[in-house]
């Protein structure tokens, strides 16, 4: 483990997912350059709900090392999560295996503009908007159980 995980707490990872939720919102809200803030908002968002699943898992005394070990992979998170006892809406868990079937995290990360010829697209930062809403309120009971984070 690493010396500056010591203390990572279910409840500090949570609230720091629902900061980079925050931060994509208010991206995606900025008025900059139409197309500026897709990128950089869809990432945030994509973090957020690894944060969000990590935090759940932390939560179910998951070490740092054990969650490090599932790299961004959603989709893993998602199966650890939900076997540990994380109920999520149906489209919530199949809007994960589409990003997951698509690279789609892994592909925003490297901003690769260029699709393959399979007629894949990227999932819209309000489509990721939505996904990490579902997320966060799904992990939030067990989490934060007195409501006391909200975005």
């Amino acid at each position: 483990m690493i010396p500056e995980s010591a203390g990572l707490t279910p409840f500090g990872i949570y609230v720091l997912a629902m900061d980079f939720e925050e931060a994509a919102l208010k991206l995606m809200a900025g008025g900059g350059r139409p197309s500026s803030a897709l990128g950089p908002s869809r990432l945030l968002l994509y973090h957020a709900c690894e944060l969000y699943l990590k935090a759940y898992l932390r939560l179910q005394k998951w070490d740092v090392d054990q969650l490090r070990a599932l790299n961004h992979d959603l989709d893993r998170m998602l199966n650890a999560a939900t076997s540990a006892g994380l109920k999520v809406a149906p489209q919530t868990e199949a809007q994960i295996r589409k990003a997951t079937a698509k690279n789609d995290y892994v592909r925003v990360r490297y901003v690769l503009t260029s699709w393959p010829s399979d007629g894949r697209k990227e999932i819209s930062p309000q489509s990721l908007a939505r996904l990490t809403a579902d997320i966060r309120e799904s992990v939030r009971p067990a989490c934060d159980p007195h409501g006391s984070c909200t975005i």
